[in-house]
C-alpha cells in the first residue's frame, strides 16, 4: 500500500513486482492505493482505500456493455453517502 508520503508497487518477489503504481491519486491525504498484477493469467486488481470514515462516492459508467456491479449506486444522481474502498479488477 502507498499513502501521501509516496506510491509503492507490490511486495517484493511477488509476480506483480516492479509494476509501478501511479502517484497521482495518492497526493489526496489519507488515501492509500494497492495494486497486484499477475502478469501469467494477464490480469489484476487495484484498491484504492478512502481515509477513516470513508468518502462521498459517485462515478460515471460508460460504454455498451460495462461489466460492473453495484455501479448503478454510485450514479452521479444516486450520491453514496460514505464508502471506504474501490476496487478495480481486469
Amino acid at each position: 500500500m502507498s499513502d501521501a508520503s509516496g506510491p509503492s508497487g507490490p511486495p517484493a518477489g511477488g509476480r506483480g513486482a516492479g509494476v509501478p503504481v501511479a502517484d497521482g491519486v495518492t497526493r489526496v491525504a489519507g488515501v492509500r492505493v494497492g495494486h497486484w498484477t499477475d502478469l501469467e493469467a494477464r490480469t489484476g486488481c487495484t484498491v484504492l482505500l478512502w481515509p477513516d470514515g470513508g468518502a462521498v462516492t459517485s462515478g460515471l459508467v460508460l460504454g455498451a456493455a460495462p461489466g460492473g456491479r453495484e455501479t448503478s449506486l454510485l450514479d452521479p444522481e444516486r450520491t453514496v453517502e460514505s464508502s471506504h474502498a474501490l476496487l478495480l479488477t481486469g
